[in-house]
């Protein structure tokens, strides 16, 4: 194999890399990004005070209380305490682990393990969505999806496909090198 074409699977690898990457930066940025969104008239009640209160044992800004992100939320239910606020904040601070895991595979230019921990990822901010719409906490007559919601979903899906599309490139560059290997570099 010479110089070229080494240049050139390296190349092939640094799109997918890149869009992977900044999947995997944005499913981590999303769980300190507002999840939870005040609105309407409840925003604005919020922005009159300026005072921090306390939620759950957790004291919080009202403008914290008005864009709630993840990493708050499980703050507030581990505050909580007792089996419920403890089991809700295992699970938020899980889904923010394998959010970092998905980026550290996705530094490490790990398609395989990226893939598998943003699906889990997925699976673990699916859960959530489904726990708050059961038990009303979000969407609601006080909260919407925030920011941090789409850029999840967003961050996921780039993630995802980059990863792939890494793990395709790689695959090919592999077939390649056999080939040439096989026929003794012959081409």
């Amino acid at each position: 194999m010479n110089s070229t074409q080494i240049q050139s699977n390296k190349k092939a690898k640094i799109i997918p890399f890149i869009i992977a990457l900044l999947g995997s930066v944005a499913v981590v940025a999303a769980f300190f990004l507002p999840f939870a969104s005040a609105s309407g008239d409840y925003r604005e009640m919020l922005s009159a005070f300026s005072y921090n209160t306390t939620v759950g044992g957790v004291n919080i800004s009202a403008s914290e209380a008005a864009d709630i992100s993840m990493f708050s939320f499980a703050r507030i239910y581990t505050a909580i305490g007792g089996s419920f606020g403890i089991v809700y904040g295992i699970l938020i601070y899980a889904l923010g682990a394998l959010s970092a895991l998905t980026l550290i595979f996705a530094i490490f230019k790990k398609a395989i393990p990226t893939i598998i921990f943003d699906i889990a990822t997925l699976a673990a901010l699916c859960l959530m969505i489904w726990d708050f719409s059961e038990r009303g906490v979000l969407p609601s007559d006080s909260y919407n999806y925030g920011a941090g919601f789409y850029i999840y979903l967003l961050g996921f899906t780039a993630a995802l496909v980059g990863s792939i599309w890494l793990l395709i490139v790689k695959i090919k560059q592999k077939r390649q090198l056999k080939a040439i290997n096989n026929s003794g570099g012959n081409q």
